[in-house]
């Protein structure tokens, strides 16, 4: 269904889909209930019809409470990765410092597990590459690069799926930048306030930006999510 031909009565957005969450009416009156991808902003996926208001509203409810999110969202492209990449880039560099050894990262990954009340990852110091990557299914951050920076980036990855499942959406969701964000400025002292602005005008946050503007709201829809920044 195209976003014109929807009526929409209520809306929320969630950050680790980087989707809104709609309630209205299609272009023929009846209730129903969607999401529109902030990716795809002209198309709700995953329209349900109902023949009553009070149905609509139950089931739009229901979704909040479940926090349940449509296949076609889980498994969407991860079109911002490399725009947070090139953000870290050219954000980070201050603030970014090589670690000593293996002893030193562990020492880090504690820290931050404790703080998040998280399972701390294991660390694998790799000695002949420069990748590094967090497997969620063995919680094992894989270390290559050798900075603290891109260790804060995998134990984004470590807290964004063991407090909101990873799998909700795309793994560069606003949610997880939000938490990326946190850590750079935590841990490795960057300005917490540059942070989010030059991330926000970026596109990284999605409406958990928006919500902090007092400037007009953009055409999509409006969020309700209170964000964690």
């Amino acid at each position: 269904m195209n976003v014109k031909d929807f009526v929409q009565s209520e809306s929320f957005y969630h950050p680790h889909a980087d989707a809104w969450l709609v309630l209205g009416r299609d272009a023929k009156g009846r209730f129903a209930t969607g999401w529109i991808a902030r990716q795809h902003p002209d198309k709700i996926i995953a329209c349900r019809r109902f023949l009553d208001e009070t149905s609509a509203q139950a089931a739009y409810m229901e979704i909040l409470e479940e926090d349940s999110v449509p296949d076609a969202l889980i498994t969407a492209p991860d079109w911002k990765k490399q725009a947070l990449y090139d953000w870290e880039d050219d954000n980070l560099s201050g603030v970014r410092r090589d670690l000593k050894n293996a002893a030193e990262a562990r020492k880090l990954l504690r820290q931050i597990a404790e703080d998040y009340d998280i399972d701390c990852p294991r660390l694998k110091w790799g000695e002949f590459t420069n990748h590094s990557e967090y497997d969620d299914d063995e919680n094992v951050i894989y270390f290559g690069a050798r900075d603290n920076t891109t260790l804060l980036h995998e134990m984004a990855h470590a807290i964004h799926y063991a407090q909101f499942d990873e799998r909700l959406g795309p793994h560069h969701s606003p949610g997880f930048v939000s938490i990326a964000i946190e850590l750079y400025h935590h841990y490795a002292g960057a300005d917490l306030k540059i942070l989010e602005e030059s991330a926000g005008k970026a596109g990284l946050l999605g409406d958990l930006y928006q919500e902090k503007k007092t400037a007009p709201k953009p055409a999509a829809p409006r969020a309700g999510y209170a964000a964690r920044l």
